[in-house]
């Protein structure tokens, strides 16, 4: 059994390593900090029994973004100069855990936050930056799309608000 919960203490007595040095030294130096502080919120995927512990974790925060950013079309036209997205900082795997689908949940629960947030506050769909290119074909897989003119690592995503609704709106409860 698995479960999604915000970071705590107890997380970083774990042997959490999802193989990449920065992600596995943020989780461990900066997650729980960063969270306590509301800079950025991180939400860690438990497994209740046997090792690993930790699974997984990925951090959401807000952000603003100008309408003259190269945004897809649809965020340009009759746009503020400035609106509001979601960002999913980092999502992380234990190497023990990876091809499990274990990132694929916690996107989709990064997806629910997202969409819950938006119908608070004005939220018009979630950025991210694909590390690598295993990244980018995951978000690619998952709705994400390469922002105009974007070619280079770290490369920048977004997902509209109205396909991370049909997306949630797809998942059987």
């Amino acid at each position: 059994m698995f479960s999604i919960n915000p970071i705590t203490d107890e997380d970083l007595k774990s042997d959490f390593s999802c193989g990449v040095e920065p992600l596995d030294r943020f989780f461990f130096d900066h997650a729980l900090p960063n969270h306590q502080r509301h800079f950025g919120n991180t939400f860690v995927l438990r497994q209740d029994e046997g090792a690993p512990k930790v699974v997984g974790y990925y951090t959401l925060t807000m952000a603003t973004v100008e309408r003259d950013a190269a945004l897809p079309r649809v965020l340009r036209q009759n746009a503020p100069k400035l609106h509001g997205a979601a960002l999913l900082g980092r999502l992380a795997v234990d190497k023990r855990a990876q091809g499990q689908m274990r990132g694929k949940r916690m996107l989709l629960d990064a997806f629910e936050k997202c969409l819950h947030a938006s119908e608070l506050l004005g939220c018009s769909g979630i950025f991210t930056e694909a590390k690598d290119e295993s990244a980018s074909q995951f978000y690619k897989k998952h709705g994400f799309k390469p922002l105009d003119g974007a070619t280079s690592w770290p490369l920048p995503m977004f997902i509209h608000i109205k396909t991370v609704a049909q997306l949630v709106r797809a998942v059987p409860k």
